[in-house]
């Protein structure tokens, strides 16, 4: 098997290549303008972060696979409206 996590760059590259707008995380000022509660903004806004990251702690541990099984999840509830309403 291939070391596919050295093409992946967790949060770490996506920080570096990225602008530092991405540190603002628009999930959570969308949640927060829109009145959702704190702590499911935040919960929302993890999820969000889920669904478009590599995790690479997932990925070294379970594989690559997994890791898009995650992401997948992820997506779906934020499909149906987030942590509120799956």
């Amino acid at each position: 098997m291939k070391k596919v996590w050295r093409k992946r760059s967790g949060w770490r590259g996506e920080a570096r290549i990225s602008s530092r707008d991405s540190y603002k995380v628009p999930a959570l000022h969308k949640a927060r303008k829109l009145g959702i509660h704190e702590t499911s903004a935040r919960i929302d806004t993890l999820v969000t972060l889920i669904a478009n990251l590599d995790d690479t702690c997932i990925l070294h541990r379970a594989g690559p696979v997994v890791l898009e099984e995650v992401k997948m999840a992820a997506s779906n509830v934020l499909e149906v409206g987030g942590y509120l309403h799956q």
